[in-house]
């Protein structure tokens, strides 16, 4: 239940039901940064600018938003540099084998999700071609508290084993939502490739 709208300016808060009484709204919009509005009033002729906030329970009321997969990148590995960095190493987007079954050594995946606030269960599957076997499977939960925040989901798979050529699947599901869906290719060759 809120509580009431309670209004940001300069510092101060000021409530509906009296201290802005005497300011004449013009326009309001709503802000996808602050999950409050954003209000428009004049003041000694000149247009001055005041947050909204709901309160629920003597709360601010953040509104949860979805974020969205950007994109995910399919390397041998990622690492944390010094400074904050990220490196990938070895990126790719098919795998290259002889003979099947076949073991691949290692695969890190690289997922960016933004424009979210909130927390959220992120699940990455690898999937077989018919999509009815789960090769492995990934479950983590993010917080994401501005939707500016970037959050970058890495998980590390060592001796995948692939018992024939064909199209992977890697799916990325949000809440156990199906958000994306990209294929990663396994392909027989008669000599050894990069891959």
């Amino acid at each position: 239940m809120i509580m009431g709208l309670f209004y940001r300016l300069s510092g101060a808060y000021f409530h509906t039901s009296a201290d802005l009484r005497a300011y004449p709204i013009v326009a309001g919009i709503r802000s996808k940064v602050s999950g409050g509005f954003l209000l428009f009033f004049p003041v000694n002729g000149k247009i001055q600018t005041i947050t909204a906030i709901a309160i629920t329970k003597g709360l601010p009321m953040t509104e949860t938003m979805k974020p969205s997969l950007s994109y995910t990148i399919v390397c041998d590995d990622v690492r944390q540099e010094q400074g904050g960095k990220i490196s990938l190493m070895g990126l790719f987007e098919n795998i290259y084998a002889m003979s099947f079954p076949v073991l691949h050594p290692r695969l890190a995946l690289m997922s960016e999700w933004t424009e979210g606030r909130g927390e959220f269960e992120i699940i990455t599957r690898l999937l077989s071609p018919d999509r009815k076997t789960t090769l492995r499977e990934t479950v983590s939960r993010i917080a994401m508290n501005d939707a500016h925040h970037k959050h970058r989901d890495v998980s590390l798979h060592l001796n995948i084993e692939f018992r024939a050529a064909g199209t992977y699947w890697i799916e990325h599901y949000l809440d156990k939502e199906l958000v994306s869906s990209m294929p990663l290719t396994v392909i027989q060759v008669k000599e050894q490739a990069f891959h």
